[in-house]
């Protein structure tokens, strides 16, 4: 799980960093030697040995320099110390790797363990740690069984709900310094756990699947299952749980914090009574008894407000615990709200309706547009402008007086209003088009909502509007007498369609997020194009002004990459890709990628969006591959801070699959401009052809599917023919930006046309370029 804007740890120096592996000893002669051997055997070679001895006398000091004469990569120190968590901080002062990992005495890597770290680190830059699945072994190394690693929250770290294994484990250097680790600031009697709960609290921690090693578990000399050890150590979670409520990630949140301390009583007591640890269990007992005696757990009431605590610190399976308590008998419809709202971010379309709907019963207002948001992709158009018109017959339009066009002038004045001048689609489409249009024609004037920073935009007026209501909204712009008024914001929050409605422009215009139509008065337009418009629509309340380019794009973007090399060609499988919300991964959708992986042995899906750094959300959605029989390795989670697709994540991916009905945009845009072929679906209407209309200004119409079965097929045969993945990744790029995918002068003259027909009132079927 990783906590919302997340530290970056310093980039590698080299594709072949230093890497140091940790092991701390004290008399284990009968397994010593299997553990070194499985370092040294590792097929990664640029590697530090940091061994820390407390003392051994039983032979286990002579196996070490046995080896240590051997290997020069072995720093072999012993001396006495203080016990585990002393011996644990020793060994990593004196780690220099850029990657650190561990192998205790007890255990064992296997041989491409230390690559594969090194490995996800380069293709992940931004995780600051990982941990993976790990095998169990008797005292003799034999498997009795396994450990399946699952992405975790600190809350679950805090209860014992999960604890990762730290021999699965691999940290950079530069996160475990961030959070201090040399500093006197640490309590050695739990500093291994107090590790991991810093490091969830600033950096991405990663689950990533596939065995690392072998362990040897609960054999009798070990000290960490040792009943006067897990006693120490049990008292000292509690402290850590406590302790842990002032991080970023639980925000100094009292509900949260005497939820980790009442679940962390609740796991110790039911560990000490599994293991039959009776003794330990009634001083543990008597523990509990006086903590909660000095302080008292706060009982929390059940509310909306609860539940998105928990989600936010990666709880929501808990969330929807809560939350569905609350409408089981009451119906309550912020509740319900909230559920058809984490329905819809998981994709599950018929579960989200059936809340909303709730909802709507209940009198929650927004309820009614939050459905019509799940329902738009899949209305026919009669029965989507229907909705609109609904939708629109209960904003509250503001009573003003009639509206008075403004007087003709040598330049005409448009307005632009975003909700969010700082979002991606905003910042690399719209601010890059004002910055072009013809100043000598055209005055812009920008309307800020105040939720980023404000647009920089030259010759450009910026009006910060966040606070205005929407009488007040309507009054500001009518004041500047403008010819045209853009709205971007669609069917999003920060729209100001119920000022629109009272008329604030000569001209009033739909572009970006909305459904194809608004349906509220005064709308006269909606701005596409011959793909995502391909006919005149009968069901459209506004008039269709169809530029000669994609809606949507140019995209503002650098030069084309060169010379990457596909990693198909390096990995020997192929590897799928979606950088779009899981909200758009419907059923329908991962029921034809399950079918496509199915087809295609030993491919990959890379997913990568913002929800799956929720930890619960990345485990459902993990499951709902695995339930469908394709394992957890093949789905490869990439979370990410925002929305922002990190540019090197594009180098991971062979193929990119566009969900449907409604599709990506600046990720499919993205895709081509580094040379990976696209499939996606163009189907009968506005929202669904948006990703044929980005493919088709690409000049990649090969990658339009026409039916379910026509997009598979194409995804199928694509994977199947690494040359010409190979020659598309060199070709694309340039037949994109050659097309004008790119050509953000171009966008602009066709807007500049598009205006210049609308205030004439002369719109052709599409504006000649």
């Amino acid at each position: 799980m990783m906590p919302l804007n997340y530290q970056v740890p310093t980039s590698l120096s080299s594709s072949e960093p230093l890497v140091s592996i940790m092991m701390i000893s004290l008399n284990r002669s009968e397994s010593v030697e299997r553990a070194v051997r499985s370092v040294l055997n590792q097929t990664y070679r640029n590697i530090e040995f940091v061994i820390q001895d407390g003392g051994s006398t039983d032979g286990t000091l002579e196996v070490l320099r046995k080896y240590e004469s051997k290997d020069p990569r072995i720093k072999l120190v012993s001396e006495k110390d203080n016990g585990l968590s002393d011996a644990l901080h020793r060994v990593f002062r004196r780690c220099r790797g850029e990657i650190i990992g561990s192998c205790w005495t007890d255990e064992e890597l296997l041989p491409e363990t230390v690559a594969q770290a090194v490995r996800y680190f380069r293709q992940n830059p931004e995780a600051g740690v990982i941990h993976r699945d790990v095998f169990i072994t008797d005292l003799q190394g034999n498997i009795t069984g396994a450990v399946l690693a699952r992405d975790i929250s600190p809350l679950d770290y805090l209860t014992f709900f999960y604890t990762p294994h730290f021999d699965t484990a691999f940290f950079r250097d530069s996160a475990l310094r961030e959070i201090g680790i040399f500093s006197g600031e640490w309590s050695l009697d739990c500093w291994e756990s107090e590790i991991w709960v810093r490091l969830f609290d600033r950096f991405r921690v990663d689950y990533h699947p596939g065995f690392s090693g072998k362990y040897a578990q609960y054999h009798a000399t070990q000290m960490s299952g040792k009943p006067s050890e897990l006693i120490r150590l049990a008292k000292s979670w509690v402290g850590l749980a406590r302790n842990a409520f002032n991080s970023r990630v639980m925000g100094g949140d009292v509900d949260l914090r005497d939820h980790c301390v009442a679940g962390c009583f609740t796991s110790w007591v039911r560990h000490f009574v599994g293991k039959n640890h009776f003794a330990e269990f009634e001083e543990f007992s008597r523990f509990m008894a006086e903590d909660l005696t000095r302080s008292p757990l706060k009982t929390f009431e059940p509310s909306v407000a609860i539940c998105r605590k928990f989600e936010r610190a990666g709880k929501s399976e808990t969330a929807i615990l809560i939350a569905q308590s609350l409408i089981r008998g009451s119906k309550d419809g912020e509740a319900a709200r909230y559920l058809g709202g984490l329905a819809t971010r998981r994709g599950s379309i018929l579960e989200a309706i059936s809340f909303f709907e709730i909802a709507e019963k209940a009198g929650i207002a927004d309820a009614f547009l939050d459905r019509l948001r799940m329902q738009a992709p899949y209305l026919p158009s009669q029965s989507l402008l229907q909705a609109q018109k609904v939708w629109a017959s209960r904003l509250n339009v503001p009573s003003l007086p009639p509206f008075v066009p403004a007087v003709a002038a040598l330049k005409a004045r448009i307005g632009f209003h975003a909700a969010d001048w700082t979002s991606p689609e905003i910042r690399r489409q719209v601010t890059p088009l004002l910055s072009r249009l013809d100043r000598s024609r055209f005055e812009i004037l920008c309307y800020d909502e105040g939720k980023g920073e404000a647009p920089v935009i030259a010759d450009a007026q910026i009006f910060p509007v966040g606070t205005l209501s929407d009488a007040a909204f309507a009054a500001l712009t009518r004041s500047h007498g403008l010819q045209c008024l853009v709205e971007t914001a669609g069917m999003g929050d920060g729209h100001r369609f119920a000022a629109l409605a009272a008329r604030c422009a000569s001209a009033q215009i739909a572009w970006l997020h909305h459904f194809g139509t608004v349906g509220t008065a005064n709308m006269d337009y909606v701005i596409g194009d011959a793909v995502t418009f391909p006919e005149n629509e009968a069901h459209l309340a506004e008039r269709i002004c169809r530029l000669p380019t994609s809606a949507a794009f140019a995209l503002d973007a650098p030069a084309p990459p060169t010379g990457v090399v596909p990693p198909i060609l390096t990995n020997q499988y192929v590897t799928f890709g979606s950088f779009e919300s899981t909200e758009r991964l419907n059923p329908d959708v991962i029921a034809l990628w399950v079918q496509i992986l199915s087809s295609v042995p030993n491919s990959r899906l890379l997913i990568c969006n913002r929800e799956v750094g929720i930890s619960d959300e990345h485990n459902y959605l993990r499951g709902q591959f695995e339930r469908r029989g394709i394992s957890r390795e093949r789905i490869l989670i990439r979370p990410r801070a925002d929305e922002e697709i990190p540019s090197y994540l594009y180098d991971q991916i062979d193929i990119l699959l566009d969900p449907f009905p409604s599709g990506g945009g600046l990720s499919l845009a993205g895709a081509l401009i580094h040379g990976i072929p696209v499939v996606t679906m163009a189907g009968d209407r506005f929202l669904s052809r948006r990703g044929a209309s980005i493919l088709a200004s690409a000049g990649y119409t090969a990658g339009i599917s026409g039916s379910i079965g026509e997009y598979g097929t194409k995804a199928v045969a694509l994977a199947k023919d690494s040359e010409f993945l190979r020659r598309l990744r060199e070709k694309l790029p340039e037949m994109a930006v050659r097309s004008g995918l790119t050509d953000m002068d171009r966008f602009a003259r066709s807007w500049e046309q598009a205006l210049g027909a609308i205030l004439a009132s002369d719109l052709p079927k599409t504006l000649p370029l």
